[in-house]
């Protein structure tokens, strides 16, 4: 399949099951866990070698429930898909472990990594005992939406880089409604370069760029973003328009 011209690579899946030593080891026992988790580091070679070298492998890793927040994996691919962002578990406070999270994004984007960020428009309630999967809260008008983005689009920018992809959404299935598709007129500001990386101070966080202050303190769990012109769709707030991608305009 990904010797076909229009396939970019592949995305591996997964991996904090795989890799968590606790998933699954009361179940099949440590000795299996052990191999499963020796087998992930061969497939992830096996498949390195198998496609092409210009083909890409981006894996949901970065979190920061690893030792070194998934970084430790990522010199097997080539980017990261993020989701969970924010069910701290293993004990670590909230603030501590979004922190984790938000340097892991910073320091594998300035490696030129592929940072596909996803999040739901408010801090997921997480329905998975281990905490690996996520549930999305669902805004009931387009002013709640929009309220719900600040947040996480805080976050996204304060790391964001020329590989950097964002996505805030209520779900993944597309047969109930069209929720999924929600354009903000945010995405259609021009943000320019950034001056620069954030700076930090405890749990808050500043950054320029050419067209936008941001403002984020993870420990209040808000984020203000000051655009520096109008919004070209400011009269079309939380419209159903589909696009191509989700990059931010840089």
């Amino acid at each position: 399949m990904t010797a076909d011209p229009a396939i970019d690579g592949v995305f591996l899946d997964g991996n904090i099951k795989a890799l968590v030593p606790e998933y699954l080891a009361s179940q099949i026992g440590e000795k299996k866990k052990q191999q499963v988790m020796d087998g992930y580091h061969l497939m992830m070679r096996q498949t390195r070698q198998a496609i092409d070298p210009e083909k890409l492998m981006i894996a949901n890793i970065i979190r920061a429930r690893f030792k070194d927040a998934g970084l430790e994996y990522m010199h097997y691919f080539d980017g990261s898909y993020l989701e969970g962002f924010q069910d701290n578990v293993g004990g670590m406070k909230y603030e501590d472990y979004v922190a984790k999270g938000i340097d892991a994004m910073q320091r594998a984007a300035r490696q030129g990594k592929i940072i596909a960020f996803t999040s739901g428009l408010s801090t997921p309630k997480n329905k998975s005992s281990m905490g690996i999967d996520e549930a999305h809260a669902q805004a009931k008008s387009s002013e709640a939406a929009r309220d719900g983005l600040q947040y996480p689009l805080g976050i996204f920018l304060i790391a964001a880089e020329k590989y950097s992809y964002f996505r805030v959404h209520e779900g993944y299935s597309a047969d109930r409604n069209d929720r999924w598709m929600r354009w903000f007129p945010e995405y259609d500001r021009p943000l320019g370069p950034p001056n620069g990386p954030a700076k930090r101070k405890g749990y808050e966080y500043n950054r320029t760029f050419k067209h936008a202050t941001v403002h984020l303190d993870i420990q209040k769990r808000e984020a203000r973003i000051l655009w520096h012109q109008p919004s070209p769709s400011s009269e079309q707030d939380g419209i159903n328009r589909p696009r191509e991608s989700s990059e931010v305009d840089r």
